[in-house]
């Protein structure tokens, strides 16, 4: 409502001030027309803009500061004084403080009941779109600093991202927090380690794990088979789940043959619960994880694709490969590379 007011008021008085100039009534709703009409015509945009939750353009929001500009413009050219200029000029920007007021108090009731601020959101993604596009710069940069051959071109590119990183900023609250969480316990670390140097106290040390359960040795289905019968796990499932499958060239027989039902039914319920135990000793066991082509990589100082390459040359030989493709490899194999 005050805002109403204000702006009927400066209407009001921007036609009282035209009348007294050109003594025509015409004049004066003209220049009301184009300033206090064109404000309130731009206002009611941004207000329903606002309520079915759009941003408002930039040319909106520009027009409602140029309109009664304008019109305040020509009532102090047309004033026959000085005072009189300055109050026709400053009499149409009354709209303009009326439409700014009920565009905003527009956004904050939507922003309460809906919980969405859509000029918010329209910044916010703009800035994404500039931090992506500086995150692409920087990857460029990074790479050529590590890559190039040339040394001033390494330090001008490493320049070049520490340039670039100083531009980037988070575009939330919650992102702000993050980092503010981060750089609280960086400074509290690097605070508790200096003060162990200054007063020579050692760091303390972590509490030692409890020791994994021992699994046992042999399970009773496995030792009251035979000795042709006795598989051997391997560290990896794949070689775990072929005891299931049916051996290509079968080895010779070492003593007397069993029939094929006994051995069925004793391979079947006891040694898949002997399986099942193998591949939770794998998955729980740090020294049977199976490696990555990535921490492979890492461990021999070269690139995962030199490490696909010997893949290819049967130099190095998968584990296993993944449902996403991505190959495993066990520790032993890679330390028995060169």
């Amino acid at each position: 409502m005050p805002m109403v007011v204000a702006g009927v008021l400066g209407a009001w008085s921007t036609y009282g001030n035209i009348t007294a100039v050109f003594h025509r009534k015409t004049a004066a709703f003209g220049v009301i027309a184009f300033g206090e009409g064109g404000a309130v015509t731009l206002a009611v945009v941004m207000v329903a803009l606002t309520m079915l939750g759009q941003a408002t353009p930039h040319l909106v929001r520009a027009g409602v500061w140029l309109v009664p500009a304008a019109a305040a413009a020509t009532g102090a050219y047309v004033a026959r004084n000085g005072a009189e200029s300055a109050v026709f000029a400053v009499t149409p920007l009354s709209m303009t403080f009326a439409a700014e007021g009920l565009a905003l108090i527009a956004r904050r009731l939507f922003q309460y009941r809906t919980g969405v601020d859509a000029d918010a959101q329209r910044r916010n993604e703009r800035r994404a779109m500039r931090d992506a596009a500086t995150l692409h710069k920087i990857s460029w940069h990074g790479s050529l600093a590590r890559h190039h051959a040339s040394t001033r071109a390494k330090w001008w590119h490493q320049a070049a991202v520490w340039r670039l990183e100083r531009t980037l900023r988070p575009t939330t609250a919650t992102a702000a927090a993050q980092l503010i969480a981060v750089h609280d316990e960086r400074v509290v670390r690097g605070a508790a380690g200096v003060l162990d140097a200054m007063y020579g106290d050692a760091p303390a040390t972590a509490p030692e794990l409890p020791a994994p359960p021992q699994q046992p040795e042999a399970t009773p289905a496995l030792d009251a088979m035979p000795a042709r019968e006795q598989f051997v796990l391997d560290a990896h499932s794949d070689d775990a789940l072929r005891l299931f499958e049916e051996p290509a060239t079968p080895a010779a027989p070492q003593g007397p043959m069993r029939p094929a039902a006994v051995v069925q039914k004793a391979i079947t319920p006891e040694l898949a619960s002997a399986v099942d135990d193998a591949l939770r000793v794998v998955a729980t066991d740090e020294n049977m994880r199976l490696l990555t082509a990535q921490e492979v990589a890492r461990q021999k100082g070269v690139t995962p694709g030199t490490v696909r390459s010997w893949v290819h040359r049967n130099k190095l030989t998968p584990a296993r490969r993944d449902d996403d493709g991505r190959l495993h490899f066990h520790p032993n194999d890679v330390a028995e590379l060169d």
